[in-house]
């Protein structure tokens, strides 16, 4: 289940705060947890840098805003954000 939930947030965070026109998703088999790797045309953003809104607290201490980064710091084991010819790339390692 956190895995379905930290796609949708990666791409509903690309289309509605990135103003992305397009997000694809690729899936890497590995030997441990998936590996997905989103790509989209939105605005520059590093959720890997990022500080979240309420950093300091659990999910159902913060406020309904700014959840979403402390979810998918939650859900992953590692981040890696990079932008090329004006695309943000993000891969995830899942928590297994």
């Amino acid at each position: 289940m956190a895995a379905r939930l930290l796609c949708e947030e990666v791409v509903l965070h690309a289309l509605e705060h990135g103003g992305a026109t397009f997000v694809t998703m690729e899936v890497e088999p590995a030997k441990d947890p998936y590996l997905p790797t989103f790509e989209d045309d939105g605005v520059s953003f590093d959720p890997t840098t990022r500080a979240t809104a309420g950093a300091t607290h659990t999910p159902e201490e913060t406020s309904t805003r700014g959840r979403g980064l402390l979810l998918m710091r939650a859900w992953t084991r590692r981040m890696e954000h990079r932008r090329e010819e004006g695309r943000n790339k993000l891969s995830v390692r899942l928590v297994a």
